[in-house]
């Protein structure tokens, strides 16, 4: 056996270096996921499961996660903490047809009818937890921005839009425009970076990498303090 990975049934399955990333089926019926190259070592049996969320939470369970003790993001031994992340990876959508349906040609026919009323739900609620260590400063400097920074932002340029109005002055119209816009504009942009910089530290473990491989347009949500 040159690698061995085990399954949810508790059940040993060897594998090759050349099976990573793909699927095994174990003797119990379930297809079990090959973690990554990286993950895998001579002689270990490592812990997986049917699908790669799962897999994540049993290497949780199992206490194999989060592997390095150091800050993810600085480095630092001594100041690092455990926080857990949550990946929110999909929420499910609804479609629905039928109903009142109608036929109108102008001045001519209007025909109207009922069809049977379905709703389909398209794909599920999907959160992963995601335990990683952070430092306090590298915390405060992930963590979300403050809202008041943007409030009174938009507070400033509307009192300068609004006292530019009161003396007749057109230039505060684009003032109130920009208190509407700008703040909004700001707060994306940090939590965009937020994410990146996220998503990044997260990319370092193999197994969340290949989570957020698998659902791209995921956010990751730290805990509030």
């Amino acid at each position: 056996m040159d690698f061995g990975v085990s399954c949810e049934c508790g059940q040993c399955i060897p594998v090759r270096k050349e099976d990573a990333g793909a699927f095994v089926a174990c003797r119990c019926g379930r297809r079990v996921i090959v973690p990554l190259l990286g993950e895998l070592r001579p002689g270990q049996v490592v812990a997986s499961a049917a699908t790669l969320e799962r897999r994540i939470r049993r290497l949780i369970a199992c206490g194999e996660l989060p592997a390095a003790k150091e800050c993810a993001h600085c480095g630092d031994v001594s100041g690092a903490h455990q926080m857990i992340a949550n990946v929110v990876c999909e929420r499910y959508s609804t479609r629905t047809s039928g109903g009142l349906r109608f036929l109108w040609l102008p001045g001519l026919l209007r025909i109207t009818w009922r069809e049977e009323q379905r709703t389909e739900i398209l794909g599920h609620d999907t959160d992963v937890p995601a335990p990683f260590n952070l430092c306090d400063i590298c915390r405060q400097q992930l963590g979300a921005s403050s809202a008041w920074r943007y409030w009174l932002l938009a507070a400033l340029l509307a009192g300068a839009g609004v006292l530019l109005l009161s003396l007749d002055s057109w230039a505060g119209i684009p003032f109130l425009t920009l208190a509407i816009i700008l703040p909004y504009w700001l707060r994306l942009r940090a939590w965009q970076r937020q994410q990146r910089a996220l998503k990044g530290l997260l990319r370092g473990v193999p197994v969340y990498g290949q989570l957020l491989a698998k659902y791209p347009q995921a956010v990751v949500v730290l805990p509030r303090e």
